[in-house]
């Protein structure tokens, strides 16, 4: 499964990614770029985020990027919420200058 990594080791670099990722709310990253930041070859990295994905803790978005699944979820409900108002308020005035 995680040939590159002990069990232990690979225990270890879950909990540590986790912890980074709720102490750093929004925070993204790219396979590369997690390479860098936790000094993973890229099977290692690519094993750590796909379990991560597995644990539905995280989720790879469609611009290649790895986030927080519930950080995803209230930046989308956050996005819409903004856009909602906005939306009716412009309706609103193509209203009143017919």
């Amino acid at each position: 499964m995680y040939h590159s990594i002990r069990t232990r080791d690979f225990d270890d670099l879950l909990q540590r990614i986790t912890s980074e990722f709720i102490e750093m709310p929004g925070l993204r990253l790219t396979t590369p770029q997690a390479e860098r930041l936790w000094n993973l070859d890229h099977d290692a990295c690519g094993a750590v985020l796909q379990a991560l994905i597995d644990r539905r803790f995280l989720l790879l978005a469609a611009d290649g990027t790895y986030a927080r699944r519930s950080a995803d979820v209230r930046e989308r409900k956050l996005q819409m919420a903004k856009s909602g108002p906005l939306q009716r308020s412009t309706a609103s005035q193509q209203r009143r200058t017919a």
